[in-house]
């Protein structure tokens, strides 16, 4: 390569590193529900990976993987999905 003397040093830093928390959200079902889940998630520095529903009886059980990149977003994520209207419950899902 000519004029390597111009070549600028350039450090793209470390990926963020993110870890896949699956959560299970119980709600009573209500028109709207999945925009207000998808509002939250979208305003955080989280990612959906994986995103699955049931309803029986008109309650709604939302399982969805999320890769957080650490506990502090994990925790507040939580916390504001448990405020929505309706939801009875937004937990972290252990193995086992």
């Amino acid at each position: 390569m000519k004029d390597t003397e111009r070549l600028i040093k350039v450090d793209w830093g470390i990926a963020q590193q993110t870890y896949p928390v699956p959560l299970q959200i119980t709600a009573y079902d209500r028109q709207g529900l999945v925009s207000d889940i998808s509002n939250v998630l979208s305003s955080e520095p989280v990612r959906l990976i994986d995103l699955s529903m049931t309803t029986r009886q008109h309650v709604v059980k939302v399982n969805l993987v999320l890769e957080v990149p650490g506990i502090n977003q994990l925790s507040r994520v939580l916390a504001r999905l448990e405020n929505l209207p309706n939801v009875i419950e937004a937990a972290r899902v252990r193995p086992g």
